[in-house]
C-alpha cells in the first residue's frame, strides 16, 4: 500500500487534528537535542542517543498528561494515549528517508508491542497480504488501540522528523510500511547569522535554531 503523505500546511493541520501543534513537536525534539548536548566522553557509547529519546518521550508525556490523556506503558513501550480517539503516540528513531518523501524503515527493530500494536493498525485498516514478519497471532486487550509514531532522524547539520501511522513490519522486525506520513519542517543546527543592518551596536548576537521546509 501507498502511503499518503502531508507536507507544509496540509501536514501541520493534520498533526493539530491528532492533538499536536508545531511548536509542541519542536520544543519535544529540542528537549532530546539538548540532553544529547549534555553528555561526554564520560558516558557510555550508546547514552546519547538513548537519552535524547528519554527526554523526548518524557516531554511528550508530560506535556500532554491529563484530562484525557494518559501515560501508560504497553508491555514496556512508552506511550501517551488520547482516550477520546483512542490513539496512542509513541517515539522511535528513522532512518535517513524519514522526513522526506521516500520510503523509511524505522533504524532499529521491534519488540512485542510494537508488532501487536501495528498488526491491530492493519486489522483496523482491512487491508490483506500485509507481510507482517513475526506478527504474534493473539491480540490482547493492550493492543486494542491505534498506534502513531513521531519517527525522528538526526544527522550532522539538523534533525527530520514526522508523525505516521505505522502499517507493516518486515521480517527482521523493522517497520517498513506506513498508511499516512505527516512530515515536518526540518530543524537546522545551523546558526542563523544575522544581518548586519538589522542590528545595533548595543544587541548582543544570539545563535539561535533555524527551522527550515524542505519539501
Amino acid at each position: 500500500m501507498k502511503a499518503v503523505i502531508n507536507q507544509e500546511q496540509t501536514s501541520l493541520a493534520r498533526v493539530e487534528q491528532l492533538g499536536f501543534s508545531l511548536e509542541f513537536v519542536q520544543g519535544m525534539l529540542m528537549a532530546g537535542e539538548s540532553s544529547r548536548a549534555r553528555h561526554t566522553i564520560f558516558h557510555p557509547p550508546g547514552a546519547p542517543g538513548f537519552n535524547a529519546w528519554s527526554d523526548s518521550v518524557a516531554y511528550l508525556r508530560e506535556h500532554k498528561a491529563g484530562s484525557d490523556w494518559e501515560v501508560k506503558n504497553i508491555k514496556g513501550l512508552p506511550v501517551i494515549i488520547d482516550r477520546k480517539s483512542n490513539r496512542a503516540f509513541g517515539i522511535t528513531s528513522g532512518d535517513k528517508a524519514t522526513g522526506t518523501r521516500f520510503h523509511p524503515k524505522s533504524k532499529n527493530p521491534k519488540g512485542k508491542a510494537s508488532f501487536g500494536l501495528i498488526q491491530r493498525n492493519s486489522d483496523q485498516l482491512s487491508f490483506d497480504e500485509l507481510q507482517l514478519g513475526k506478527m504474534p497471532k493473539n491480540i490482547d486487550a493492550d493492543y486494542e488501540i491505534e498506534l502513531w509514531l513521531f519517527v525522528i532522524y538526526r544527522h550532522d547539520e539538523g534533525m527530520r522528523s514526522e508523525l505516521s501511522l505505522p502499517l507493516s513490519i518486515d521480517e527482521e522486525g523493522f517497520i517498513s510500511g506506513w498508511a499516512e506520513r505527516n512530515i515536518f519542517p526540518e530543524i537546522s543546527f545551523e546558526p542563523q547569522i544575522p544581518d548586519p543592518r538589522k542590528t545595533s551596536d548595543n544587541n548582543s548576537e544570539e545563535i539561535v535554531v533555524e527551522v527550515t521546509r524542505k519539501s
